[in-house]
């Protein structure tokens, strides 16, 4: 793919492992050091496209049950003693992750697995969401009797809050066949 850069009389990207772009470029004589071009640029913001809605969502199967159309996803696990929430990539790599054995959380709470505690954690894993530029997750129902009532209650008072667990839809190309 060529490039035209301000400054460099040819241009190429590299795409490696989606995850780092970078651009090689030879400038030709400029009239100071300011106006040369960087031979190396590294994308930090891989998020980047699915931020703007341009990256692909994985569609997998219409009857897939849970969906797997989506970026990012809530989960919310109980145990006996803790309660653990955390935000997973489509690929399954845990991204964010808050629970009640954190020391933290823990000596806020007076009982670690209760509603309250579930709220908690809740509010704990949307901050740090916040604060690493994940903006929209997905929620699937959950049909477990031990997660569902608190499952329930944190999105039906996350969902009246807010609508971060609505996820944009990615734009369509035009020309595409699907």
């Amino acid at each position: 793919m060529a490039l035209s850069l301000r400054g460099a009389s040819s241009a190429r990207s590299i795409i490696k492992n989606r995850a780092a772009v970078t651009i090689r470029c030879s400038t030709s004589d400029a009239a100071s050091g300011n106006d040369r071009v960087s031979p190396e640029y590294v994308n930090r913001n891989p998020r980047n496209l699915e931020q703007m809605l341009l990256a692909r969502k994985p569609l997998g199967y219409g009857l897939d049950v849970p969906s797997r159309t989506f970026w990012h996803k809530v989960r919310l696990e109980r145990s006996h003693q803790h309660i653990t929430g955390s935000v997973v990539y489509n690929t399954g790599k845990v991204v964010i992750s808050a629970s009640t054995r954190e020391w933290g959380i823990r000596k806020q709470l007076f009982s670690l697995t209760d509603q309250s505690a579930a709220v908690n954690v809740a509010r704990v894993l949307a901050r740090r969401c916040l604060e690493s530029g994940i903006l929209y997750v997905h929620a699937d129902p959950d049909t477990s009797p031990k997660v569902g009532l608190y499952r329930a209650r944190i999105l039906n008072r996350e969902e009246a809050s807010s609508r971060a667990f609505q996820t944009p839809e990615m734009a369509r190309h035009g020309g595409c066949h699907w």
